[in-house]
């Protein structure tokens, strides 16, 4: 009955143990994709012009910027 082909003798350890294979296979696939990934752009900072800044609070400012290059906003 039940699952026959994982076989533990103690079913106290038999969810730690299936976590645990979880979690290595899941860092495994992640790191595999963070490895693989691309850097998608290289611009910086002075690549733009500052527009205008639209408000600012306590986390910080937002503002609107304009690319120098194509001049999109």
């Amino acid at each position: 009955m039940g699952n026959s082909s994982l076989k533990i003798k103690d079913p106290n350890t038999a969810t730690p143990m299936i976590i645990k294979q979880w979690m290595e296979r899941a860092k495994n696939e992640f790191e595999e994709r963070w490895n693989n990934t691309k850097s998608g752009s290289t611009s910086t900072l002075e690549d733009f012009d500052l527009l205008k800044t639209l408000g600012s609070g306590s986390f910080g400012r937002v503002m609107i910027f304009t690319k120098v290059s194509s001049q999109v906003l």
